[in-house]
C-alpha cells in the first residue's frame, strides 16, 4: 500500500531539473522479506524501535516507510553524488509530512552519523560507489546492531579470469560501469565475505540475484547483486564463539561441564585473541 502511495505521488509531483531516481528500491523487499524471515522475531524489534539508518537513500523510499510505520529514521546520502542532489527526497518527505530526518553526509570523508547508536541500517546498492568501503563498514559495525546490505558483485573479470573463489576486488576505470564515474570496487564473492569478516560483521544471511555464469564488473547485462544480512560482532560478542555439540547447562554462570567430546566454533577477525580455561577433577 505503501509502494503504491510512493508511485502515485512520483506520476504526480516532479523532482527540479533532474528528476527521480531511476532505479525502485522497494524492488528489492522481497528479497529483504527472505533474508529476515528466518530470524524475525530477533530482528522485528530492531526495525520496530529503531532508530534505523537509510544510508545511501536515493530518494528515500525505504527511510519513508520506516517512518511511517512510527521508526525513528535518519536518512542519509551525499548531495554532490545524489542522483538529483536529495531533492527528491525533500519532495516526497514534504508531501507525506513524515518525521524523517535527512543528512547530507560524505561517507568517503572521516564521516560521523547523526547518532552512536542504531538498531537497523539499511545500506542498499552503496558499497561499491565509495572509495574506501572497508572504512564505512568498519564504523558501521561499531554504531549498528543489525545491516542489510547490497552490491554488485562479479564472479570473472572483464577479461573473463575466473574469480568467484578468491578474496579479491576489481577497480574500475572511472566510466567502465554505466559510465558512472562514482563507480569504483565490484568484489568477487569471496572478496565481499572477506571484507564484512575483517570489519566485523557476521553474516546471517544471503541473496544473490542475476545472472549465475560469468558475471563480471562492467557490462549491464553480467550484473549480478549479493544481499547480505549482517550482525555486529563488537556490539554482539557473543557472535564469536558459539557452544556446539557436548556442552552441559553453565553453573553459576561461569563453568560449563562438557561431554568427553565436545565442539565450540569460533569466528576471528584477526584483531582478538581468545583464551579457554579448563579444571580437569580428579579420581
Amino acid at each position: 500500500m505503501f509502494r503504491a502511495e510512493l508511485q502515485a505521488l512520483k506520476h504526480r509531483l516532479c523532482v527540479p531539473d533532474y528528476g527521480w531516481y531511476r532505479y525502485e528500491t522497494f524492488s528489492a523487499l522481497g528479497i529483504l522479506t527472505k533474508l529476515i524471515e528466518p530470524i524475525y522475531e530477533e530482528v522485528a524489534p530492531a526495525l520496530a524501535s529503531g532508530p534505523v539508518a537509510d544510508v545511501g537513500c536515493a530518494d528515500g523510499d525505504l527511510g519513508l516507510f520506516c517512518a511511517c510505520l512510527g521508526g525513528q529514521v535518519d536518512a542519509v546520502d551525499h548531495l554532490e553524488s545524489s542522483f538529483n542532489q536529495m531533492r527528491g527526497i525533500d519532495v516526497l518527505r514534504e508531501a507525506l509530512g513524515l518525521p524523517l530526518d535527512v543528512h547530507d553526509i560524505d561517507l568517503d570523508g572521516r564521516f560521523h552519523l547523526p547518532r552512536s547508536d542504531y538498531r537497523f541500517v539499511f545500506f542498499l546498492g552503496t558499497l561499491y560507489h565509495l572509495r574506501n568501503p572497508y572504512y564505512v563498514l568498519e564504523n558501521l559495525a561499531s554504531l549498528a546492531d543489525w545491516c542489510v546490505l547490497s552490491t554488485r558483485i562479479s564472479q570473472v573479470t572483464p577479461h573473463q579470469t575466473p574469480i568467484e573463489e578468491d578474496p579479491v576486488a576489481y577497480l574500475l576505470d572511472p566510466r567502465e560501469a554505466n559510465d558512472d564515474l562514482t563507480n569504483y570496487w565490484i568484489f568477487s564473492p569471496a572478496g565481499l565475505f572477506r571484507l564484512l569478516c575483517r570489519a566485523d560483521w557476521t553474516v546471517l544471511g544471503q541473496e544473490r540475484i542475476g545472472p549465475r555464469l560469468n558475471s563480471d564488473p562492467v557490462r549491464p547485462e553480467a550484473d549480478e547483486r549479493m544481499f547480505v544480512l549482517l550482525k555486529s560482532r563488537p556490539r554482539h560478542p557473543g557472535l564469536l564463539v558459539h557452544a556446539l555439540g557436548g556442552w552441559y547447562a553453565p553453573e553459576n554462570d561461569r563453568w560449563r561441564w562438557t561431554a568427553k567430546s565436545f565442539a565450540l566454533e569460533v569466528v576471528s577477525s584477526g584483531r582478538r585473541s581468545i583464551g579457554i580455561c579448563f579444571a580437569v577433577p580428579g579420581p
